[in-house]
């Protein structure tokens, strides 16, 4: 696997909306995530994705792969950050020659429907990152705790090897991004009790390469040349978005996984918190991931993990897909075992 430059005060990012035209639409929370990159020392570099129509970004996913590719062909820009997410990137990956990201490796992060490019990046050999976007995580930067902003760096500016473990709060999200007052804010924080270890799970320390994302966006996935072919020395890392996926749909979803071999193959499954689910619904999601991976395919000593602090609850670590990390669950922690950035 290919690591990236570790990013540095002055860095140029490349700005693009490989997805939905988020930034056409409410330009103010698109600003203010530049803004915080600004204060972080990094220099936002808008592409012509960034700020196009919405409509007319649907109709053009070529032009969206094209200023992938451009980001990454321009020797001036050090990194890469998606504007938001959305729901059609799928799209992008005919258009993407893997041969122009290898030759150029450099950071690039977004989640939720970013999902699709980022696993093809790093499929194709080059370490991902799937975290904060400009609107979601960036916008709010300035509200994140110092743990969080610490580990980013840690990652991304210092190539260095963090651990990961709960936070002991959450947010489900953020205000209507057309309220120009709570600009930069999350939705009221509430408490959290931790990563769930499965019972059943083994006790012996899990090592393996992160791979996943949003678990509807995998599904527009599933099946395709784009598909991993193995699941070898996979930590399979899930996360649901704002449509709120019911358990029983999620049930359906996982079960495809395990007639695939999956969850008899990778070395660990982690989920994160859900957002806009009901404590009654989080039990129930459980309860769906225990039968489908214990019962019906009778795997008994994956390594399983609920509740993470990844995806659409805020703050979310960063997950470099690609990245070989150690789980222990004496510990309850994660471990990067190498640095990802050079």
């Amino acid at each position: 696997m290919k690591k990236v430059r570790r990013l540095r005060a002055g860095s140029p990012i490349a700005i693009v909306s490989p997805s939905w035209g988020g930034p056409s639409k409410y330009p103010a929370i698109f600003d203010a995530g530049l803004e915080n990159l600004r204060i972080m020392g990094l220099v936002p570099v808008e592409f012509p994705t960034a700020r196009m129509d919405a409509a007319e970004l649907r109709k053009n996913p070529r032009l969206r792969a094209n200023d992938l590719h451009n980001a990454f062909l321009d020797p001036q820009i050090e990194g890469v950050i998606a504007s938001i997410g959305g729901d059609d990137s799928v799209r992008l990956l005919e258009f993407l020659d893997p041969e122009v990201f290898l030759k150029n490796p450099k950071f690039i992060m977004g989640y939720s429907d970013s999902t699709t490019f980022l696993n093809f990046i790093s499929d194709a050999g080059l370490v991902t990152f799937y975290g904060p976007s400009i609107m979601s995580g960036f916008a709010q930067w300035k509200h994140y705790p110092i743990e969080v902003t610490d580990h980013f760096k840690e990652i991304v500016f210092h190539a260095g090897t963090p651990t990961w473990g709960f936070n002991s709060y959450y947010s489900e999200g953020y205000p209507d991004f057309g309220d120009l007052i709570q600009i930069g804010h999350f939705k009221p924080q509430q408490p959290t009790d931790g990563w769930h270890w499965f019972p059943g799970s083994s006790h012996a320390v899990r090592e393996g390469v992160l791979w996943g994302g949003c678990i509807e966006v995998l599904e527009m996935m599933k099946g395709t040349r784009y598909w991993p072919r193995t699941w070898a020395d996979k930590i399979l890392f899930l996360e649901s978005n704002e449509d709120v996926p019911t358990p029983t749909a999620v049930s359906y979803w996982l079960r495809n996984y395990g007639v695939q071999g999956v969850f008899s193959q990778i070395s660990a499954l982690l989920v994160a918190r859900p957002i806009g689910y009901t404590l009654q619904q989080k039990l129930e999601l459980e309860e769906v991931i225990r039968v489908v991976v214990r019962e019906e395919f009778g795997v008994q000593d994956l390594l399983v993990i609920t509740n993470m602090d990844f995806g659409h609850t805020d703050p979310q670590w960063i997950m470099p897909i690609g990245g070989r990390v150690e789980i222990d669950p004496m510990g309850k922690c994660m471990k990067l075992l190498d640095p990802v950035c050079d």
